[in-house]
């Protein structure tokens, strides 16, 4: 039996999210009664987007694709900014020493981020901003936490500390 056009396109992204999300069982019971109806042929080619009918953002969701280490990076630099640690990440600094000076001897400042989204094959690409004003706004810390995180050494111990627990 063949499947409406109208529902065709929400029938594959459910199919096609079936395995990559097989701990919600409602899906699987879907699946299953899907493929009574449409047959097997339809749901193999929905697993596989053979149609490419499957919904582009579903797809896009549900990629597992690690972050870019840039970003990634970004993120450390500013957690440990906002808790006063002394921390500079290696991978950032070896990006912006080599782009500090250009042919002329002019300083020019390019963040690693900034120059790994310029080379980007997808220039669509939607990445958070690092919110450091929404958490700095309703922030107050007591002045003897403040002294407590006064370093990367001390933060270090204190971890280690809670893995003994």
């Amino acid at each position: 039996r063949e499947c409406d056009e109208g529902i065709l396109e929400a029938v594959q992204t459910l199919l096609w999210a079936t395995p990559r999300a097989e701990q919600v069982k409602e899906l699987v019971l879907i699946r299953d009664q899907l493929a009574f109806r449409y047959g097997k042929e339809f749901v193999l080619e929905a697993m596989e987007n053979k149609s490419s009918h499957v919904n582009a953002r579903v797809i896009a969701k549900m990629q597992v694709n690690a972050p870019d280490i840039y970003l990634v990076e970004g993120y450390l630099e500013e957690i440990a900014r906002t808790y006063d640690i002394e921390w500079v990440s290696n991978v950032l600094s070896q990006e912006q020493s080599s782009d500090e000076s250009d042919v002329d001897g002019n300083t020019a400042v390019v963040t690693p981020l900034q120059k790994s989204m310029a080379q980007s094959s997808s220039p669509d690409l939607d990445l958070p901003d690092i919110p450091i004003n929404l958490l700095l706004a309703g922030v107050s810390k007591p002045k003897e936490e403040k002294e407590k995180r006064g370093s990367f050494d001390d933060l270090a111990k204190r971890l280690e500390a809670l893995k003994k627990r």
